[in-house]
């Protein structure tokens, strides 16, 4: 997706880029959305390019909680990528982003927790004062149960998967204090199937497969013997024409016995900079 500022932006499934569907832009202009097919059990990570020549903070929340985000500038003008692909839990840790199947239950309680953002991850971008601050880690909050009458069509949340290494970033963190206007980028996920059953992506394609012909080989190796064709009735009638009025000089001979004609049945075979506190 690409915003009017210039931000471009995508997501990654297990390094693979999503395919972006229905992509819709405000009448303001300032944010917009589309809708990526996720899977649950896999990682995913968050990518954009920016020319931040002013000092520029892009803050990412998923399922509506801030995960933190990244502080940058480049009076040269250079177009920069960030990537962001889980949540730093240490100055080397983190834990990658994972699609889950969403928690439900029948916990009356439950219809506190609000479903909101759920289902979404947005990048908020804006031109900003930065304060410098000490790092913090924490760990991610537990995945969120949802009452079943909450779940409104929402079929997959994040979740974080296990702690793995991560490079160190700098020493210090920046808070962002906002000054501009803020655009967004939002991707809405669900499971394929789901946005092909509402027409969102395009269905399943489906292949004709017509049976195979097989060819009908005849076997040569079948034996017909044909010893003699036998004479028609014509003929009959002519040499009993012959046997009855014999010519006295010539040797009258009888007519050669029929031979019988042998007939076989023939057979046939089928065969990818300043990391912010939260």
């Amino acid at each position: 997706m690409l915003l009017s500022t210039g931000v471009q932006a995508w997501v990654c499934v297990d390094g693979v880029r999503c395919e972006e569907f229905q992509e819709t832009v405000s009448e303001n202009g300032r944010d917009v959305t589309c809708w990526i097919a996720s899977e649950a059990g896999k990682t995913f990570s968050i990518h954009w390019t920016d020319v931040p020549v002013d000092q520029t903070a892009y803050m990412l929340t998923i399922d509506g909680a801030s995960v933190g985000g990244v502080c940058c500038k480049d009076p040269n003008g250079r177009r920069i990528e960030n990537t962001m692909t889980g949540r730093r839990v240490a100055a080397t840790e983190e834990r990658p982003f994972m699609f889950a199947p969403i928690k439900q239950s029948d916990d009356e309680s439950l219809l506190l927790n609000s479903i909101e953002g759920v289902g979404e991850i947005k990048i908020k971008t804006y031109t900003a004062h930065f304060t410098p601050t000490h790092p913090t880690y924490k760990q991610p909050d537990a995945q969120k149960t949802f009452h079943e009458r909450m779940k409104k069509g929402v079929d997959h949340q994040t979740s974080f998967g296990e702690a793995r290494y991560s490079p160190p970033t700098s020493g210090v963190s920046y808070i962002p204090t906002q000054i501009g206007p803020i655009y967004s980028l939002t991707f809405k996920y669900r499971p394929l199937n789901v946005l092909q059953a509402h027409g969102i992506a395009p269905p399943p394609k489906f292949v004709d497969v017509k049976p195979e012909k097989k060819p009908v080989v005849h076997d040569s190796d079948s034996e017909v013997e044909i010893i003699e064709a036998k004479p028609t009735t014509s003929v009959k009638r002519e040499r009993k024409r012959k046997t009855s009025s014999p010519d006295p000089k010539v040797k009258t001979e009888s007519s050669p016995q029929h031979k019988k004609v042998k007939r076989e049945p023939v057979n046939s075979k089928n065969d990818d900079i300043i990391y912010i506190s939260d």
